[in-house]
């Protein structure tokens, strides 16, 4: 049963943290453009807090089952900076401080997020094998 959870959880972190990098990116990237093209909702708050929370929930169902199977330090200390970034990114005082930071803190816990959910992955999968 832990397996299938953290596989599960694992291919949405993947997607989510993904479209959460994608999403930061690109708004930085294109953000001047957005009022142009009536997207504005994608520089919102709100979405951000939308990415955020499947980012943070399926890392937490992906990584806690996994690490009971494969005990990997390196995809715990990935998967504690990912999640600490994107969960620090969304309280209050850093958006104070600027909206720049709030980019940067998510934009690297999406990137480290990502590396952690295909490092756990592939080890789960190790472990799974028979020997």
């Amino acid at each position: 049963m832990k397996t299938f959870y953290s596989s599960t959880f694992d291919g949405l972190g993947l997607t989510a943290s993904s479209l959460c990098l994608v999403h930061c990116l690109g708004t930085a990237a294109l953000g001047f453009l957005l009022p142009t093209l009536g997207l504005t909702v994608l520089a919102d708050e709100r979405t951000h807090q939308l990415l955020a929370a499947p980012v943070l929930i399926s890392g937490v169902l992906a990584f806690v089952p996994g690490f009971r199977l494969h005990r990997s330090r390196l995809v715990a200390v990935l998967a504690a900076l990912g999640l600490g970034s994107i969960g620090l990114s969304q309280l209050p005082p850093v958006a104070s401080w600027g909206k720049w930071l709030e980019a940067m803190l998510t934009a690297f816990g999406g990137g480290v997020l990502v590396v952690a959910h295909l490092q756990n992955r592939a080890r789960c999968r190790k472990c799974r094998r028979p020997r």
